[in-house]
Parts: structure tokens; C-alpha cells; sequence
């Protein structure tokens, strides 16, 4: 075999390894090892003949995850992961070079048994792009009633049975070789399936018909390699691989059943039920609503309608919780239906609730002097929420109601005094306008009438806190005695220090002073009578000045559990718009704030008391004052006993090369993602120590790490990982690993290093991570290759 035949050769069994996909499954899924030998042919476009290569007797070991069973008529999705290409080419001989990969495609049989649905590409992370999946028939070509699926680039170009097919010109999607470098990060590919019949369907590559010929176009997996060298040129190499132990073997019955689902008929979907409530909905702000299925165990949506307004949630444990705003106050008509995940088990259902809206708290207030002298006119103040409309009713005593309009959210009015000296009740009521927010009040208060002999003096001021270096006004209003119509003379004010005589004009006297401070001011007056026909007078009041203080308080949901979106209610008194910034474990969410309320959806990653730290903004121009507290939030604590500890590495690995171990710690209860902690390691029987002598520990959050282990020494070695919880918990995983290289001398950890790895993916979106097994023979196959060792030509 010639040198340039080796280049063209190792140039695409690099590949192999890495775009053999693997299916994993969204449902209830299982995990089954299947040994897969692969065999390619390689047709360098010059001064070499073709090329056959294979992976030898050990094959390579696939784990398959897929849905174990699944009902007649149930949508399921089976994802793709392909393993991401990261090998040094360079060092080829005669200064060779390759400069790209091109025109890869993989076919798929459709299971009988099974209608394709649809499928999509997850790209991020991928470095390559268009990437497209495809139905085809036998000769390559899109068709809806295929019997094929064919990942590939868009417009479906490959070397051979399709419409755009080469094998001496690049095209589709391709790879750029940079630095001597490959480094392909391809698209994770999600398929949908409906099942329809019965029975057994096999998950596997196509084999069928010519593809199961040893060489051809059809082959399940091919592709082109482009390679320049000094004095030859460029050499191109396409390659055609098939599941068989050599060219001369057949082919290896469970690459049609990598993975196998049972289809099962389950009778009838069982009826569902719904129980709607909605106790405390109050009127333009997020409100619960929650619905309960009959049976609980019935999984799937909720989709919550009323008006034009629409929300989904998940059924967690037979029940679905959302947050709905309904727009005024009143009975709202509240659709729900249900959407079974399951459509095979459980029939969808759907139901119609009258729900009582109440008002929000308007926060209606009321201001009256404490005295009035009879048969005269007393002034009273009313204020709501500044947003609040409406109209309020005032009446004193049994004298006639007096309705006033609100504006801003204040208002005022003068009510005739009774006749008669006692006390007199000040009623007032507010009453929303139509349409409002706000729930309507009442609020009763009683004020002194006096004799009519004397004259009144009373003050009016600003109620609310003013700021400092804010100028004040304060009246003096005098009521003059009965059969009196002025109260001539003088009013002595005093604030502060500050003394100021105003003379009396038209029964007023108006007094103004700056607060320099924040604080409580008392502003008396003393009416000073010009005559006999006048009493003296004395009152006060008091200016209060200084930014309005700011309370913050958190409402939490009835559970709040680990890594479930959980919204809290958040109110701010007194009421002010702005925006509101919770900070917990590190994270930070940022909602605003309307009229006080806020909704704040939070995540917590562990169980137990959290602390958040709420940050209240005011909005530009508001009085109110920035606000910042802490709070506990009790998160339901982990509940496993126990765990399994699972190690995902290959078999093999060269000495003195990374060999990365992907550990997952699984817990008898509860979501993976609450499981922390911390990994020890021994190898051969001896801890792995660091430079001081002390174990060597790795963190484990999500129960997961990833680390990688280099073996300086060759030979069986064994690997024993040990987890110890957050919670005590403890447990031990093995993984045997042959090294091959290195000196072949006794086992122990002092040969070994270790070092933080890099986690391919999650339980949901790669669950493969042991095709590490997968691409580590036909790397020691490679290296031999190029080293002069061993061959795979024949």
C-alpha cells in the first residue's frame, strides 16, 4: 500500500468514528450496548488503487438509548448526537496536507411500523452549517412516501446516489482542515415518529437493497476528503462505508436493530376530568388560576383562556398552575383544556368557569380636622392609588352627601357643620368608575362640633412628605363668631424657630418656609383679634419632610422546589412604579414594578433556605426611595437515600492521552439536577493524591462532572470513583480501561494525573457520552496507520 494510498485512506476513516449517530429518545427510555464492526472503501482519484479499511474484529461499542415501549398512536422523538471531530492531521508525509471534508450524508431506515413526522436541528454548538434532514427514496432523491432519511446538506449533495453527486469536486457541507486540524461540530438532529402498528420497530442505518453491497453509492455512510502534496497535486478520496466485519463478510444483522421499540396497543384513551380555580383573582394584576386532572397521573398541558388573553402550563403531579391578568373586576369567563402528552393513554378535556375578579386595594385615605364649630363648614380630603378613578361621597352627620370627583387620586369637599355640639360621623365611600381596577371603600371617622361663641382657627398644610428644600405653605383659616362675618387682626406663625406675624385678609392668613432637613416640623399659629367681637385662636400642624420610606415584602408560591420555575408575588409600599431586582445563588432576575406589584418568576438550584436579595428602583421622578431587603425562601429539600454512580469512557486509550470520564450521579428519587457533591478517586486499588499528599477531589453539581485521567504506564487499569453527597450520601462507581503503550509495569495511581473535563451535554440533549468507546479504536487505528505499525489496506 502505497504512502499517498495511507493519506487518502486515514483521511476518511478519521470521520467514521465520529458520524456514526447514535438515537436516544424524549420518552421513557432504556439503554442497550451494541457492537457495531464498520468496513469502508476508499477510491483515491490517482496513483493508487482502491483502499479498504476496516475496524478490525473488536468493532466498536455503541450505547443506544431508546424508548423502551411506547402506545399505539404516541408521538416520540428520537435525537441524533453526533460526536464532535477534534483530531491533529498534520505530519502527513511527503508534506501532504489535507484541506477539507465534504459531501458527508448518513441514511436512516424508517421503521416499519412507524410514520415520520418531522425533525429539527439544534445548531448550537455546531460549527458547520447546512445541515439538513431529508426523505428520500432508493435512488437518493427527496420523496414524501420514502422509505429513508437522509442527513445531509440542503441542496443533497454526496459522492454518489443522489441528484448532486461528485467525487472529484467538494460540495454541500464542508469542512475547512485549519492548523492540521480537524475540529467538526456538527448539529444535534431531533426525529418525530408516530407509531401505528404493533409489534417490534428496529431503529437502524440503511442496508437495504444496494446499500448493503460492499463499495457503492448507497452505502449508509460515505463522504470526500480533499488532499494536496507537493509534485502529486490534489487527491481526492471518496469513501463508502457498511456495517460488516471486513469487505468480504456480510453484513452485521443489528445494524438494522441498533435499538428496538415495542409498540403496544393499549385499548382506548381513558376520559380526563379538570377542576378550575381561581380564589384570589384580582383585576389587572397576575392572578393564579390552577386546574386539577383527573387521573393526576394524566401528563401533558393546560392552556388557560380568557377574553384575548392566553397562558400554558405544564401538569406537574396532576396539577397546572399559571398566572393570568384579567382586565376589570366582575365575573370573567375562564376556559381551560386539556392536551395529554399521551394521547394513546388519556383524552384531551376541556372546561368553562365563572370567576369571580376582585379590585385591587385602592388604598383609599381620609383627612378631617378633629373639631368644627357649628352651623359652620368643615373641609375634608379624600386620596387614593394616583391611578385609581372614580368618584368619592362625603357626609357628615345626617346633613346631606356631597359626591365629588377623584383627580390624580385626591380630592376635597366643604360639608355644612350640624347645628347641635357633640360628635358628628364623617362617612366617605368611594366608588369606582366603570371599568376600574380598584375595589371600592368606605371609611368612617368622628369629628367634635363646637359652640358657635368663639372663633376658629384651623390650619391646612401639605399631608404627604414634602423634600427638603421643598417650599411649604401653610393656611391659617379662621371661622368667625356666630352673627360674625370677619375675623380681623393677626396670625403669629412658628416653625422651626422662625417666627413670621401675617395680618388676617379675607379670614386667611398664608405662611411659607423652606425645611432644610428631613424630619418632623411643628407649625403653630396664634390669632391675635382686633376687637372685642373675635375670641383668640390657637393651632398647629405638622410638616413632615424627607423621601417616602420604602417597605418591600415576597409572597411565595405554595411550593417552591429545586430547579422548577416558581413565581413569587412582590408588593412595595407605598405604592410607586419602578423596577424591581431579585439576586440568589449567584443569578439575578430584573421585572418591573406597577403600582406597588411586581411578578418575579425565580429557579433555585438546591433545596433548603435561599436567601434572595430584592433591590427596589424608584422610576424617574418618583418621591418614593430605592429599597433594598433580604429574604429566606424555603426551597423543598432533596429527598433521595441513595445513588447510582455511572462512569461513560472508553475501553481503550493510548498512554500519556487524555481519556476523558463522563460521571453521572443518579438519585433513587427526586430530579438529577439536585444532586451536589464531591468525586474522590483511586486507580488500581491506590487513592489519587495531589502534591501535599491529600485526596484528590472533583465538585459534582447536576449530578454530573466530567474529568479526564492520563495513564503514563500501560496495561488493565481500573478506575473507582466514589461520591460523597452534600447530604452524606455516598456511593462508588468502576470503570477498566486497557492502556496500551507505556511501559507495561504494576498498577497503582502514581503514574496517574488528572484534570478537570469538559461535559459533552445533558441527560435531555446527549445522553451518548460513551461513544468515546466509539471513536478510541479507530484512533489507535490511525495512529498505527501513519506510525507504520499495522495497516488496514488489503
Amino acid at each position: 500500500m502505497s504512502r499517498f494510498s495511507r493519506i487518502a485512506t486515514a483521511t476518511t476513516v478519521c470521520l467514521v468514528g465520529s458520524l456514526l449517530l447514535v438515537p436516544g429518545a424524549a420518552a421513557a427510555e432504556h439503554t442497550v450496548s451494541t457492537n457495531i464492526p464498520l468496513t469502508c472503501k476508499a477510491t483515491p482519484s490517482k496513483f493508487a488503487d482502491p483502499q479498504d479499511f476496516s475496524t478490525g474484529d473488536d468493532g466498536v461499542s455503541v450505547d443506544i438509548t431508546a424508548p423502551e415501549t411506547v402506545g399505539v398512536g404516541e408521538h416520540f422523538t428520537v435525537e441524533l448526537a453526533i460526536k464532535p471531530v477534534q483530531i491533529n492531521v498534520g505530519g502527513l508525509s511527503y508534506g501532504a496536507r489535507i484541506e477539507s471534508v465534504s459531501r458527508i450524508k448518513l441514511d436512516l431506515a424508517i421503521p416499519a411500523g412507524l410514520t415520520y413526522v418531522d425533525s429539527s436541528l439544534d445548531s448550537n454548538g455546531s460549527n458547520l452549517a447546512g445541515f439538513a434532514v431529508k426523505r428520500i427514496n432508493e435512488s437518493g432523491t427527496e420523496d414524501p412516501n420514502g422509505g429513508l432519511l437522509r442527513i445531509t446538506s440542503a441542496d443533497n449533495a454526496t459522492v454518489g446516489n443522489g441528484p448532486n453527486t461528485s467525487g472529484t469536486a467538494a460540495g454541500g457541507v464542508t469542512h475547512i482542515v485549519q492548523n492540521d486540524r480537524l475540529n467538526m461540530k456538527l448539529p444535534v438532529v431531533a426525529l418525530k415518529f408516530r407509531s401505528e402498528t404493533p409489534g417490534s420497530a428496529d431503529l437502524g442505518v440503511r442496508t437495504g437493497g444496494n446499500a448493503a453491497n460492499y463499495g457503492a453509492d448507497e452505502n449508509f455512510l460515505t463522504m470526500l476528503a480533499k488532499i494536496k502534496a507537493p509534485f502529486v497535486g490534489t487527491l481526492w478520496a471518496p469513501t463508502r462505508c457498511t456495517p460488516r466485519q471486513d469487505k468480504d463478510a456480510a453484513l452485521a444483522p443489528q445494524a438494522s436493530a441498533l435499538a428496538s421499540v415495542q409498540v403496544v396497543d393499549n385499548g382506548p384513551a381513558a376520559e380526563t376530568g379538570l377542576t378550575v380555580s381561581a380564589p384570589d383573582a384580582t383585576a389587572g394584576v397576575p392572578s393564579t388560576v390552577t386546574a386539577r386532572v383527573n387521573p393526576p397521573d394524566a401528563a401533558g398541558t393546560v392552556r388557560f383562556s380568557s377574553g384575548d388573553t392566553t397562558v400554558e402550563a405544564t401538569v406537574n403531579d396532576g396539577t397546572a398552575t399559571a398566572e393570568l391578568t384579567f382586565p376589570s373586576i366582575g365575573v370573567h369567563e375562564l376556559r381551560t383544556a386539556f392536551t395529554p402528552a399521551k394521547a394513546h393513554l388519556f383524552a384531551p378535556s376541556t372546561s368553562t368557569t365563572q370567576v369571580q375578579v376582585a379590585g385591587r386595594d385602592s388604598q383609599f385615605a381620609v383627612t378631617a380636622p378633629d373639631t368644627a364649630r357649628a352651623d359652620s363648614t368643615v373641609a375634608v380630603r379624600a386620596t387614593t392609588n394616583a391611578t385609581a378613578t372614580g368618584t368619592v361621597t362625603f357626609r357628615l352627620g345626617d346633613s346631606d352627601p356631597v359626591t365629588v370627583p377623584l383627580n390624580n387620586g385626591r380630592t376635597s369637599a366643604s360639608l355644612p357643620v350640624p347645628s347641635t355640639p357633640g360628635a358628628a360621623e364623617l362617612t366617605a365611600t368611594y366608588a369606582p368608575a366603570e371599568g376600574s381596577l380598584f375595589a371600592g371603600a368606605e371609611k368612617r371617622t368622628e369629628i367634635t362640633v363646637s359652640s358657635t361663641s368663639y372663633t376658629v382657627l384651623t390650619l391646612e398644610g401639605p399631608q404627604d412628605t414634602v423634600r427638603p428644600g421643598e417650599e411649604v405653605t401653610v393656611t391659617a383659616e379662621l371661622q368667625p363668631v356666630v352673627d360674625t362675618t370677619a375675623a380681623d387682626g393677626t396670625v403669629v406663625f412658628n416653625a422651626d424657630g422662625r417666627t413670621v406675624t401675617v395680618p388676617v385678609t379675607d379670614n386667611t392668613a398664608t405662611f411659607t418656609f423652606v425645611p432644610d432637613r428631613e424630619g418632623s416640623f411643628t407649625v403653630s399659629a396664634r390669632y391675635i383679634p382686633a376687637d372685642a367681637s373675635q375670641t383668640p385662636a390657637t393651632a398647629d400642624t405638622t410638616v413632615t419632610a424627607g423621601a417616602t420610606s420604602t417597605s418591600l415584602a415576597l409572597t411565595p408560591p405554595e411550593r417552591v422546589r429545586p430547579f422548577e420555575e416558581a413565581t413569587f408575588g412582590v408588593t412595595v409600599s407605598p405604592a410607586a412604579d419602578g423596577t424591581l431586582t431579585a439576586t440568589h445563588g449567584g443569578r439575578t432576575t430584573t421585572v418591573p414594578v406597577t403600582a406597588g406589584t411586581a411578578a418575579l418568576p425565580m429557579t433555585f438550584a438546591r433545596g433548603g433556605t435561599q436567601q434572595v436579595t430584592l433591590r427596589f428602583t424608584p422610576a424617574e421622578g418618583s418621591s418614593a426611595q430605592p429599597a433594598t431587603r433580604p429574604f429566606d425562601v424555603e426551597v423543598t429539600a432533596s429527598s433521595y437515600e441513595s445513588v447510582t454512580v455511572g462512569i461513560e469512557a472508553a475501553a481503550t486509550v493510548a498512554a500519556d492521552t487524555p481519556l476523558p470520564l463522563a460521571i453521572t450521579v443518579t438519585p433513587d428519587n427526586g430530579d438529577i439536577r439536585e444532586v451536589s457533591g464531591s468525586l474522590s478517586f483511586s486507580v488500581d486499588g491506590e487513592p489519587l493524591i495531589d502534591s501535599d499528599g491529600k485526596a484528590v477531589t472533583m465538585p459534582v453539581s447536576g449530578g454530573r462532572a466530567a474529568v479526564d485521567l492520563t495513564f503514563a504506564r500501560g496495561g488493565d487499569r481500573t478506575v473507582t470513583v466514589t461520591f460523597t453527597g452534600d447530604n452524606g450520601v455516598t456511593a462508588t462507581g468502576t470503570h477498566t480501561v486497557t492502556v496500551t503503550g507505556g511501559e507495561q509495569e504494576a498498577g497503582g495511581s502514581s503514574d496517574t494525573s488528572i484534570s478537570s473535563g469538559t461535559q459533552t451535554g445533558t441527560e435531555e440533549n446527549s445522553p451518548f457520552a460513551a461513544l468515546l468507546a466509539l471513536l478510541a479504536p479507530l484512533w489507535t487505528w490511525l495512529i498505527n496507520l501513519f506510525t507504520g505499525f499495522s495497516g488496514g489496506s488489503s
